[in-house]
């Protein structure tokens, strides 16, 4: 049965090995979910977006709690939600700092303007990013110090919004999920809306990073031990995961022409390879880079 501490001090709430074969058996339902979607018409539409909240929240609860306390976990969701759909309302309402730009009702309800699934996604894919960033800073067994404090932020953003690069034209402009009235450049989404992204992600984890700086939130006691280094693994395993989507490999010619929000055609085939290729040489390769930092690190741990 799990043991969840909820006490207010250093020790994260759920560690040992039950844990790791927890997170290990989601991640793998996470991988399995993303590969599926790989084929085309294997899983319906419909439940693309809401099985793919359900797993990946999943994920973020089982495994944050072998980083962080519980107060701390609860923290992130709410500074992750109440950020996000404050300013992606605000955002659809004014047009700023993403660009003008409506949700349909594809996804569901909303809170406000928002589908609450967006919020959720904004949970799940800011976690995976923040993890990536502190295996790739290397900050492995303290509660964040100093400069770290906003360095971290600083990085995982970069990496939530490659993960928006891989998925924001071929959901806005040919699932049309949501539309941006104007139209784009990059595939008809605003140079903008990454802008908007990247404030809108910054903003709630340099809140986050503050709030662990000031409650001496810790992380997990590094990479040493098997069930530890499995832990890393996996969330590095679903960040990655996070911008698998189906590349059509044949010719552009003769494709289907979609239109932006302002009207502009794209060729529906070269987003979505274009979007391939933009997978691999960001998520992709900075998820590889961090598993390298992860075994690196364990090397070196045995030959001390």
């Amino acid at each position: 049965m799990m043991s969840v501490s909820w006490s207010a001090g250093r020790r994260p709430a759920w560690q040992g090995r039950q844990a790791a074969i927890t997170i290990t058996a989601i991640t793998a339902l996470f991988l399995v979910k993303s590969a599926i979607a790989l084929i085309p018409g294997a899983l319906p539409a419909e439940l693309n977006a809401p099985l793919f909240n359900l797993l990946l929240n999943a994920f973020v609860i089982e495994h944050a709690l072998t980083l962080y306390r519980v107060w701390d976990v609860v923290a992130f969701y709410v500074v992750t939600l109440v950020v996000s759909f404050s300013l992606e309302n605000i955002g659809v309402l004014s047009g700023f700092p993403f660009g003008s730009y409506y949700y349909s009702d594809a996804l569901g309800p909303k809170l406000g303007e928002v589908p609450i699934l967006i919020g959720f996604s904004y949970v799940g894919a800011a976690y995976a990013s923040w993890v990536v960033a502190l295996i790739l800073l290397r900050v492995w067994t303290s509660p964040l110090r100093g400069a770290l404090t906003v360095v971290v932020p600083l990085f995982a953003a970069i990496f939530m919004v490659m993960w928006d690069l891989t998925f924001d034209p071929a959901n806005s402009t040919i699932q049309k999920w949501w539309i941006w009235g104007d139209g784009g450049a990059y595939f008809g989404v605003p140079i903008s809306n990454f802008a908007g992204w990247y404030l809108t992600v910054f903003v709630f984890m340099l809140i986050f990073a503050v709030y662990l700086r000031a409650t001496g939130g810790s992380v997990a006691s590094g990479v040493g031990g098997d069930p530890s280094r499995r832990i890393w693994r996996c969330a590095v395993l679903v960040y990655m995961a996070m911008g698998m989507r189906w590349v059509p490999w044949d010719s552009i010619g003769g494709a289907t022409q979609v239109l932006d929000g302002a009207g502009q055609p794209w060729n529906q085939t070269a987003i979505v390879q274009s979007l391939g290729l933009v997978t691999g040489f960001t998520m992709w390769a900075v998820g590889a880079l961090a598993i390298y930092n992860i075994v690196k690190d364990a090397a070196a741990r045995q030959k001390t």
